[in-house]
């Protein structure tokens, strides 16, 4: 056995004794095969037990909690959670012992870890490779924001513009500017759009201006016909690049969608990063 074998086995034992098994009670509160999830880890059924989680986690229906800006995000059951959270487990053992790409399978592990700590980090702390594996990225993400914040804003780097000329950051200073990163193939960003567009409507004429970042792609018509079905009518920034490698989206440091960021009129940004709600209100920042 290669050393390098030898520590994903030692790793993905590890998880078994950290990640664990769902409690008394949380059997008792869901109708989710727990014995049989457990059942296909155990004898390294994973794609099994991965495909099960997932089916249970569609049932599942998010609540929509909106904060004081009237962006909103998705707030998942306790029951959804720890199908989540068995799906970190599911998916890092695929990697470590199982016969799928170690990489791409903690990449996956890590995106459910981080909605857990999203959702509820006190919830995501209870177990400790979630918590672990949602600050891997949380704490890289905020790295960024602290070294940003209250410093001007990254400047766009866009392949094409729809419901607009060609606009710069530098070009918008005396305006509130509300970027939201975002992909028409991403439900709720798809569902953040015609709360933007109200907000947009509502303040354009006192200073704010919205602009939708949409990752690099080659369907540009696509985008187009979908913003105008839509009826979205604020800017629209296709960026340059292609998808998570896009110009602007790293320069911005996203790695998930939808991410609003706000851009004083300094052009600082005084907030931003993987929250989908804000806690400034624009009209905060319009009063300034």
């Amino acid at each position: 056995m290669s050393t390098k074998l030898s520590v994903k086995v030692i790793i993905g034992l590890v998880v078994i004794g950290l990640v664990g098994i769902p409690t008394y009670a949380e059997k008792k509160s869901s109708t989710l095969n727990w014995d049989a999830i457990d059942k296909y880890l155990r004898s390294r059924e994973y794609e099994k037990a991965i495909q099960e989680l997932e089916n249970e986690l569609k049932k599942e229906k998010p609540e929509e909690i909106c904060g004081p800006d009237g962006l909103c995000r998705l707030k998942w059951s306790p029951r959804a959670l720890e199908i989540k959270k068995l799906l970190v487990r599911a998916h890092y053992l695929s990697g470590a012992l199982g016969s799928k790409s170690y990489k791409e399978q903690v990449k996956i592990a890590r995106k459910y870890a981080l909605e857990i700590a999203h959702e509820d980090e006190e919830f995501a702390r209870k177990d400790n490779f979630v918590y672990a594996l949602s600050q891997l990225k949380q704490s890289d993400r905020q790295a960024y924001i602290d070294k940003y914040l209250n410093k001007p804003a990254p400047e766009l780097s866009v392949k094409e513009w729809i419901n607009s000329g060609p606009l710069t950051l530098s070009g918008l200073k005396g305006k509130v500017i509300l970027l939201e990163f975002w992909s028409m193939t991403c439900g709720p960003c798809v569902g953040e759009m015609p709360r933007l567009e109200k907000k947009y409507q509502e303040y354009k004429d006192k200073g704010l201006i919205v602009i939708g970042v949409h990752y690099g792609i080659s369907d540009i018509e696509g985008l187009k016909k979908f913003v105008k079905e839509n009826k979205i009518t604020f800017p629209v920034a296709i960026d340059r690049g292609k998808r998570w490698g896009s110009d602007t989206f790293k320069a911005y440091g996203i790695k998930g969608i939808p991410s609003p960021w706000l851009i004083d009129k300094e052009g600082k940004v005084r907030e931003g990063g993987w929250k989908s709600s804000l806690q400034i209100s624009v009209e905060t920042l319009l009063k300034e």
